[in-house]
């Protein structure tokens, strides 16, 4: 006896399962975009956390560009001291 039914018809419960709403291929979707989330709040997380960073480092840079021209200016003033005695 002959097989009476086509390739899709074989094919179409293998594509049903793949492409159901319940599916693999749903699923492979909805695990991407709940990945996509993640990487969104991390990247998001992460700009904070570079900003905060940045905000640190420039008040260090701040203190020390300071301190720099207090020690210059010190250091000019004993340079003039010792030049006159």
């Amino acid at each position: 006896a002959a097989d009476s039914s086509g390739l899709a018809d074989r094919l179409a419960p293998v594509f049903a399962g793949v492409l159901d709403s319940d599916g693999s291929l749903a699923s492979r979707e909805a695990r991407l975009q709940d990945r996509l989330r993640d990487i969104t709040a991390d990247r998001a997380e992460l700009d904070r956390r570079m900003e905060a960073v940045k905000r640190r480092l420039e008040r260090q840079f701040n203190s020390l560009d300071q301190l720099v021209q207090q020690l210059n200016s010190s250091g000019n003033f004993l340079l003039r001291a010792l030049g006159q005695t």
